[in-house]
């Protein structure tokens, strides 16, 4: 009985596979290519030939990732050109990850003594697999990245769970859990956090666990807690320009409320996010009135004055978990697009929850995740089409830039243009049908945002205007949708750094003007720029 019962509860989980099987099939039909970052990945990759990246001024530091570059290397040295295999490569990984999910779900119904509930951890998952951010994972081979090291995350994580849950101390899973804790920072650095969360754990759990156990997971999380320190101060040289800290200090608790929003409920999140982050007053407002508003509620409830000691225990370990699991994505950008830790957590909570309700509550439980599952796979559907829209219009651009360049002789410099840093990479793939890049190179510009997406759907014409006399670079804002960002490029680096936030997206600043630094006027045929319907150059000479 008890064989046919754990039988049946991976029932779910293979209905689950099932479904993701289709589902990302399709997905995976709808757009078979590559995109953006693509191109740069599999273009350094394809020049340096080697499986580990030495070079600290590679973009996107891949240096740093030595597990998803090997994961790149392999792709491309195995399926070269082929987008569509290396996007299964990523599905078999999802689902091994899926897989992992669903069983720690189970574990978590261990810990925290709750009857597993398979029905409403099918839901959970699928859930997951329809979220527009996990999306990403497979159908962007760039964002393999948050794949491979969310899936080590979760490894690392049950072997923690195991090391508590087992009857002996087992140092196989202690060793496991460090192992994937650095193979899941080795893929990207989002999960520098989880040292920190079992020493949480492991205080939470303390009296029900051995002082042995308790001592050997606290200090293997304690020295592994110093790595985040050396990865921070590490990434803080390298991202420095990018984070604007200070700057933005302020934001920082209406980005977390906006993140977990989008989370749980990804249905229009650039609205949830930009509110939260943007509107501030207003969000301040809002938030006042919920806080108020729980704080009577806790006065009224006589339980409280009997229970406050362990209700504001409770809520100082919310807290503290909610910062822990934030770090280190509350200093980084990337707005809805790079929370898998959060989505992940707040998965799991979902469940937990849904788990305790019981009766016919249950039932209609059940109608409503079905909903939310279906909500959820249109709305992500739906983010795939606008993703694919905008990828033909970037390859639109990208195929103007070719046939635009194709006569020019020497290098030229870009001056500006959305996603000015891809257009070299995606423009030599088109001519090539391999990875490469133009000899061009991207000059310090200003950065238009939306430049193209804006004159697409409204087609008024350019948006913005350039001017160069010497030296000295003017941008004039034409169109009222551009948002206006300064960006510098390193030309030995490749790297995208900040360097300056016009308030913060504000719209409206006519004028932009700055000097390209003498190193780009040597030996450059011309300078272009995309005005945001069409390429232009601006010939020194003349």
């Amino acid at each position: 009985m008890k064989l046919f019962l754990k039988r049946r509860e991976l029932y779910p989980l293979y209905f689950v596979l099932l479904i993701d099987i289709v589902y990302y099939g399709i997905l995976i039909l709808l757009d078979p290519g590559f995109q953006t970052d693509d191109f740069v990945v599999f273009s350094h990759i394809k020049k340096s030939c080697s499986p580990i990246s030495f070079n600290p001024k590679e973009i996107f530091y891949l240096f740093i990732r030595p597990v998803s570059y090997f994961s790149f290397w392999l792709d491309y040295h195995l399926f070269g050109e082929h987008a569509s295999v290396m996007k299964f490569v990523s599905l078999l990984l999802f689902l091994a990850f899926l897989s992992l999910f669903y069983f720690f779900l189970i574990k978590v119904s261990e810990v925290t003594k709750v009857r597993f509930d398979g029905i409403s951890a099918f839901f959970i998952c699928l859930i997951f697999s329809f979220h527009a951010d996990t999306m990403l994972w497979v159908t962007w081979i760039s964002n393999r990245t948050e794949l491979l090291y969310m899936l080590f995350y979760l490894c690392s994580l049950i072997f923690a769970f195991n090391f508590v849950t087992s009857s002996k101390v087992k140092l196989g899973y202690l060793t496991g859990y460090i192992t994937c804790y650095i193979l899941s920072i080795f893929s990207k650095q989002q999960s520098l956090h989880l040292p920190l969360l079992i020493i949480l754990l492991v205080f939470i759990l303390k009296n029900s666990i051995s002082k042995e156990k308790f001592s050997l997971l606290f200090r293997s999380s304690l020295f592994l807690s110093f790595v985040i320190p050396v990865f921070s101060i590490f990434n803080f040289f390298l991202y420095g320009g990018r984070l604007n800290i200070l700057q933005n200090l302020w934001k920082k608790p209406f980005s977390i409320v906006g993140i977990l929003v989008y989370s749980i409920f990804p249905f229009g999140a650039d609205n949830i996010y930009g509110y939260f982050v943007n509107n501030k007053y207003l969000a301040v407002l809002i938030l006042f009135l919920i806080f108020l508003i729980a704080i009577i509620v806790l006065l009224k409830n006589k339980s409280f004055f009997q229970q406050k000691h362990r209700l504001i225990k409770a809520v100082l370990l919310a807290i503290i978990f909610f910062l822990i699991i934030f770090f280190p994505r509350i200093f980084l950008e990337g707005q809805n697009r790079i929370n898998s830790v959060q989505i992940f957590w707040a998965m799991v909570l979902f469940y937990y929850f849904s788990s305790k309700v019981v009766g016919k509550r249950k039932y209609l439980l059940w109608a409503l995740l079905i909903l939310y599952s279906i909500v959820n796979a249109n709305y992500s559907i739906d983010y795939l089409k606008k993703n694919r829209f905008l990828n033909q219009i970037y390859y639109k651009q990208a195929l103007e830039f070719d046939h635009f360049t194709s006569s020019l002789n020497g290098q030229s410099v870009i001056l500006t243009g959305y996603l000015a840093h891809i257009i070299p990479y995606e423009s030599y793939f088109i001519e090539h049908g391999t990875f490469g890049k133009k000899n061009v190179t991207v000059a310090p510009s200003a950065y238009f945002y939306n430049a193209i997406s804006v004159n697409t759907f409204k087609k008024n014409g350019p948006v913005v205007s350039c001017l160069m006399e010497g030296d000295q670079v003017t941008i004039r804002r034409i169109s009222d949708f551009v948002v206006l960002r300064y960006f510098v490029e390193n030309e030995n680096s490749l790297s995208f750094n900040l360097i300056e936030d016009l308030k913060s997206d504000v719209r409206g600043s006519d004028l932009i003007k700055y000097r390209i630094p003498h190193e780009f006027m040597q030996n450059k045929s011309c300078f272009l720029y995309y005005d945001g319907c069409k390429w232009n150059e601006y010939n020194k000479s003349k």
